[in-house]
């Protein structure tokens, strides 16, 4: 978890092929031990980082079947609507990724995680009506604050693991 979280911090950095290097060796750990969710997250964190719009999906999708096989349906929402229909968009697969999107509304619907739903529903309504030029503009103002937080606390939560190692 360390080396993941250490791996965000340095994605956030835009420290790109030293976030790479953290994410392999998490990666390396997490299969070694079973932990589906952490190899899941870190297959997440690759597909971000590609260049490739098609191997950037090929990764997301990877990370996706992982989170579906466990049942994380807070990771499959914001996989489907931060990232793959992001991706699809991009290889102007606008079917597909209209589907995740409606795939995702649908599994945070009536959940605590009904807020990926009015983002998956307002990607949408922007693709619908061709006035959003890729998925994921409309979320960045409103995801941002989310991904401060997150990155701060796994920060805190990596440099409290290296000082008690």
């Amino acid at each position: 978890n360390t080396l993941k979280a250490v791996g965000d911090v340095l994605q956030f950095l835009d420290r790109r092929q030293e976030a790479l290097n953290n994410y392999e060796q998490a990666l390396t750990l997490y299969r070694d031990v079973g932990a589906r969710l952490g190899e899941a997250n870190v297959l997440q964190e690759f597909g971000k980082l590609q260049d490739s719009p098609q191997e950037s999906l090929k990764l997301l999708q990877q990370a996706h079947a992982l989170y579906t096989a466990i049942e994380d349906r807070y990771s499959q929402c914001r996989n489907l609507v931060r990232f793959i229909a992001k991706a699809q968009l991009e290889l102007e697969q606008t079917d597909e990724a209209l589907s995740s999107l409606h795939c995702a509304a649908d599994l945070a619907k009536n959940t605590e995680f009904e807020f990926f739903r009015e983002d998956a529903l307002q990607e949408i309504s922007a693709i619908q009506s061709n006035s959003s030029p890729s998925v994921g503009t409309t979320l960045i103002g409103q995801s941002r604050h989310r991904f401060g937080f997150w990155l701060l606390a796994g920060l805190a939560l990596a440099l409290l693991l290296w000082w008690l190692l």
